[in-house]
């Protein structure tokens, strides 16, 4: 397997403090979620839908993205370093944003009923709870963890170290433990354990996700010249024409910003 550049249109890369890494993450199975640094330490969020490749840069968001959630009625729930924000899925503008009493740096978040979500940081012992009707704090609980990802023998002994994601049998991890800048490399390894695809990653990688039959991964600061990564097929069968990331990423060149 190999893989290739997948650019998306940010611009140039200005000062980029440690702290600003780079999460990417898939909603509602085709819109692909990530933040850059754009100038002095500001801020965007673009969504590239992959079933058409058309481009949006959000605004009005506040801060990287750490993490999304999917709400009923065509909605999104976005959570930055700063706060939340609710987006309209269909015209992808931001309709609501809550900053107050729920702190900074948050991590992740959590359905907790279909009408509260857990806002937290994995570092913090409790989640702050945010009524959607309400838009406001409602409580706090303890904070509940979701069990890391073990690194089986097999994984082991090809050299991995932390496992980004899996499915269906099929494994992907990094050679260090966390996302570094210099000398990493990505690893999928498929049923048997045996490795499939070890990719040189000079600019960390942060995460994956599944998309297509392939793997989209990202850099640990994504920036101008420096893109994401996709290997279009990771079990054993080409992606279909729908699936076509060098297609996409045609259709992604011209950007536009949501209204």
């Amino acid at each position: 397997m190999s893989s290739q550049a997948f650019d998306l249109p940010v611009p140039a890369r200005g000062e980029n403090p440690d702290g600003y890494s780079t999460t990417t993450l898939l909603l509602e199975g085709d819109l692909l979620l990530t933040s850059w640094v754009d100038g002095i330490a500001a801020v965007r969020v673009g969504i590239l839908r992959l079933t058409d490749g058309s481009w949006r840069i959000l605004k009005g968001v506040r801060g990287m993205l750490r993490d999304a959630l999917a709400l009923p009625g065509g909605r999104a729930l976005l959570l930055t370093d700063y706060g939340l924000s609710e987006i309209d899925l269909a015209i992808l503008t931001v309709t609501r944003k809550l900053t107050a009493k729920i702190g900074r740096h948050n991590t992740s978040m959590q359905h907790v009923s279909d009408d509260v979500v857990a806002v937290g940081n994995d570092a913090k012992a409790t989640d702050i709870l945010v009524s959607l009707a309400a838009w406001e704090p409602v409580g706090r609980r303890r904070r509940v963890s979701g069990s890391p990802r073990l690194v089986d023998a097999a994984a082991a002994r090809a050299g991995v170290i932390r496992v980004l994601e899996e499915r269906d049998g099929i494994t992907v991890g990094a050679t260090s433990p966390y996302p570094g800048e210099h000398g990493q490399r990505m690893l999928v390894l498929d049923t048997a354990g045996s490795v499939v695809c070890d990719e040189a990653m000079p600019w960390g990688v942060a995460s994956v996700v599944f998309w297509g039959g392939g793997i989209i991964a990202s850099p640990l600061r994504l920036a101008e010249h420096v893109p994401l990564r996709a290997i279009p097929s990771v079990h054993g069968c080409p992606v279909d024409g729908a699936h076509d990331l060098a297609a996409l990423q045609k259709h992604a060149a011209a950007p536009t910003s949501a209204p």
